[in-house]
């Protein structure tokens, strides 16, 4: 399937940048104040949109356009990814900038990854979707293992430094959003009932919850 193979390797290479981003945002905190507890700030800045969000995501992607938002989440992060390597390039850059801004990125990744996840039936066919489903988790282990691997290996060259590491990473945030822009993704189906938000949010708890094998996953 073109469109899915262009989704698939698009998303590799924004995994990557955004696995790079984090890799760098540790070492420029580590370097900046010699911390253990200022780098594991670091990483509670990124968790926890992770653990708070993503089911408010799934609401929001059953009843809105997924490319949609996709895109919308994608120019958030890149806007947001920009925006903290110019502040670091510049010398403006502080340990609270690094948090915010690894808040802000990992909140527009709770959100993105629900409307990522539904988006694949539509441009697979059914019989695809378990190999598709497969490819996708093959993307999120692949760029957390290939883009701390690419910052590692590009900090080894005495002309590279953090400040282009941080551009190189917001920059993979591109090939997503030109993905979404030039494949064909039908428009999502609306749900046939327009519960409240929050009646769908308490029916996907109580989903989750009466399933053994999602209730034993969570």
């Amino acid at each position: 399937n073109p469109d899915f193979a262009l989704f698939f390797y698009s998303l590799l290479t924004t995994n990557s940048g955004r696995w790079m981003i984090i890799v760098v945002q540790g070492i420029w905190v580590f370097e900046q104040t010699g911390s253990k507890a200022a780098l594991g700030g670091v990483g509670a800045a990124r968790v926890i949109p992770l653990i708070l969000f993503p089911i408010v995501g799934g609401v929001l992607a059953d009843r809105f356009d997924r490319r949609k938002l996709m895109l919308f989440w994608q120019l958030f992060g890149l806007v947001v990814s920009l925006a903290i390597a110019f502040d670091i390039a510049l010398g403006y850059g502080q340990v609270w900038h690094i948090y915010v801004a690894g808040f802000l990125i990992a909140i527009g990744n709770a959100f993105d990854q629900p409307a990522r996840q539904a988006v694949i039936p539509q441009i697979v066919t059914r019989e695809q979707i378990p190999a598709a489903v497969a490819l996708s988790s093959i993307v999120f282990v692949g760029g957390s293992a290939f883009g701390p691997m690419l910052a590692a290996g590009l900090l080894l060259f005495p002309f590279v430094n953090i400040e282009a590491l941080f551009f190189l990473g917001a920059v993979g945030y591109a090939a997503i959003i030109w993905a979404l822009l030039k494949m064909d993704i039908p428009p999502s189906a609306p749900p046939e009932r327009r519960e409240r938000p929050i009646a769908n949010f308490v029916a996907g708890i109580k989903y989750a919850v009466a399933s053994p094998i999602i209730s034993a996953l969570l």
